[in-house]
Formats: structure tokens, sequence, C-alpha cells
């Protein structure tokens, strides 16, 4: 079965990258492909004959997807229709000329990321295999793509279901960060001016993480269900909880028991033994609630990074001294697959922090 698809006036064709940069990419006004656009689908059966029988036996096999090819003709005098509106974005802004819009179709072929497209009430996710562009002169370009699909996948905007405990495991969160809070604010001890500053800057990294969470769950409360997007915000405060903790606690561990003075002007001088022994079970029990909000912040991001994407097979925390291509060796058997994890993490560099958490998809490999 095919159906064809026209345009009506205001529609627009929309694609996102599932996974690498999360481009998101919107056409609209004379930058849409042409019309009609097929969309098919066949049932995929086997039938068998047995010897004597009127009739075969069917075997249901499953639904297999048409390719989808669109084309169009682009040109610089209409990246922007008659309102002023772009005729092509990319992320919300605008692609301002047909050479960045050639570029930006081109990139997204080599890449060979999963694309989700929708258009109407029809989603698919898949791959583009092929752009061809054909340039009458520097502003005018007729182009050609090709799709090719492996599901229906999931409409933009719509709600997956929210992955079991997920709730109980951000309350859990909210707990270890309360406790370390109460921890670092309900004793006669204080840090060293230079190694207090340091420490407030952590603190307050993870506050504001802590306030992005507070907000999209929330925003879960309202809807009883998780929006793609909502999800993203979750796991990238998640991450930034698991990178912040672990940096906390390597300061308060890097800090000797003399430096955690009392206020007043009490110097590292005026210590006892008995005191000085309070201060270091004073500093353990930071680096205990510390690890326990990383725990719960690096639980409750593998979890809505399942919800969210099947092609997370985990979620692994670098050590010091590692870079991509160290991790990429490690999970996807050849260092050179450093562009893989970097596009699929969206870095900008290969340089990895100790403990900065890296998405590893599913590959061959993996």
């Amino acid at each position: 079965m095919t159906t064809d698809i026209d345009f009506d006036t205001g529609t627009t064709f929309n694609f996102y990258q599932v996974t690498g940069r999360g481009r998101a990419v919107i056409m609209r006004g004379r930058f849409m492909p042409y019309r009609p656009i097929k969309f098919g689908i066949k049932q995929r059966t086997s039938n068998k004959w047995l010897p004597g029988a009127e009739e075969s036996t069917q075997t249901v096999i499953g639904p297999e997807l048409d390719d989808t090819s669109i084309n169009g003709f682009w040109k610089d005098l209409f990246v922007r229709d008659g309102s002023g509106a772009p005729s092509l974005e990319l992320n919300g802004e605008a692609v301002e000329s047909v050479a960045d819009a050639v570029k930006l179709f081109e990139d997204i072929v080599r890449e060979g990321q999963t694309l989700e497209v929708s258009f109407n009430q029809y989603t698919r996710r898949g791959l583009m295999t092929e752009f061809e562009p054909t340039w009458h002169n520097r502003h005018d370009c007729e182009w050609t793509a090709k799709f090719e699909w492996s599901s229906t996948g999931v409409p933009l905007g719509i709600y997956i279901a929210e992955p079991p405990s997920v709730r109980d495991q951000v309350s859990d969160m909210y707990v270890a960060f309360n406790d370390l809070l109460d921890k670092y604010d309900s004793t006669d001890f204080a840090f060293t001016p230079s190694i207090l500053d340091r420490i407030n800057e952590v603190m307050a990294g993870i506050d504001d993480a802590m306030l992005l969470l507070e907000n999209a769950t929330t925003a879960i409360v309202d809807i009883a269900r998780t929006p793609a997007a909502i999800a993203r915000n979750v796991i990238s405060a998640c991450k930034f909880i698991v990178t912040r903790a672990a940096a906390l606690r390597e300061l308060v561990e890097s800090v000797p028991a003399v430096y955690l003075v009392e206020g007043g002007g009490v110097t590292a001088d005026d210590f006892t033994p008995s005191r000085t022994l309070e201060a270091e079970v004073y500093a353990r029990e930071i680096v205990r609630l510390t690890n326990e909000l990383r725990r719960e912040a690096a639980v409750t991001q593998q979890q809505y990074v399942s919800a969210l994407n099947e092609d997370v097979v985990r979620v692994y925390y670098a050590r010091a001294g590692e870079d991509l291509r160290a991790v990429a060796e490690r999970f996807l058997g050849s260092p050179t697959e450093w562009r893989t994890l970097m596009e699929f993490n969206q870095l900008s560099s290969t340089a990895l922090e100790a403990n900065q958490a890296v998405l590893i998809p599913q590959t061959s490999h993996t």
C-alpha cells in the first residue's frame, strides 16, 4: 500500500537526529519537497503449499516500509517567505543560503545518524542515504534525497512511558542532595577561604542542575508521562550532577583535615587531636553523601537513557587521563571510532574529564 501526500499551505516537513548531534530541521514554504510524497508499507509473508491442499499456509513475518525519495528546488531568493519567516530552520535558527542548506543535507548523509522524519500524521525513522544536488547557478539548486526506513518511529513530541521507579529515583536524588546540604551547613567546621570558594562553585553548579531537574520532573507530574524533550533535560541534568558530585568528592578528599578550621578566626594550629579526628569524620561524611548523590543521579540517567534511546548500550564514566579515543578502543574495538562517540554524545572535543559520562551506542562491536 502506498500513500501519496500533498502539502497544504503552512505545512512543514520536519526531521530530527535521534543520534549524533541531535539537530532539528524544519522545511517550509518554497524549501518544502515537491508533492506528492510517497510513504509505502507492505506486509512480508511466507506461503507454504502442502501436498493436496487447496489453500496455502500463510505466515505473517512483519511489515516492511518502502524507501522514500523527495526532491525540490531551492533558491536564495526564497530563503525567507513573504512574512520574513525562514524557509529552512536548523535548531530554531534560520539557514540563510542555499549553499548552507546543501552542506547541511550532505553532512547528514555523511554522518549516517538515525533520523526521525515527521509530516502530518506520518512519522518514519531511518537514514538519509542519498542527497544529490544539481546546481543551476551559485544561487539555485535542484536536489533529490532518499530515505531508507527502519520503523514508523515515534512522532515528534509524543510522550514515552516513564520507566519504572524513575520518580522514586528522582525523589531519592532530592533526599541525597538535601542530606548533603544539611551536613554541609550544620557544622561548626568551615573550609579555608580558597577551598571554600572552589567548593561553593561546585555546589552552585549542582544546585543549578537540581533546579533543571525539578522543572523537568514538575512537568512529568503534570502529564504523568515523559515527553522526549523532558527526558533529555533530565539526562543532561543527571550527567552534570554526576560529574560535579565526583569533582566535589575529589576536592574534599584532597583537603587534609587541618584545612577544616572553625569559624571565628581559629587556625589549624589550634586543632587538638580530638578536634582533628572530628574534622576527618566530617570530611568522610561529606564524601559519603556526595557518593550517594552521584549514585542516584547515575541510576536515574541510565533509566532515562534506556527509555529514550534503545541504541544506548551503557553509560561509561571516563577515568582520569582517558579521552574519546581510549573509550572508543575499549568499547567499539578501535580508537578510530572516536568520531562515532563524539557525534553520539554531541561533544565538540575528544578530551574528557575524570568521571565524565559517555553514552556508548549500539554497534556491531557492542
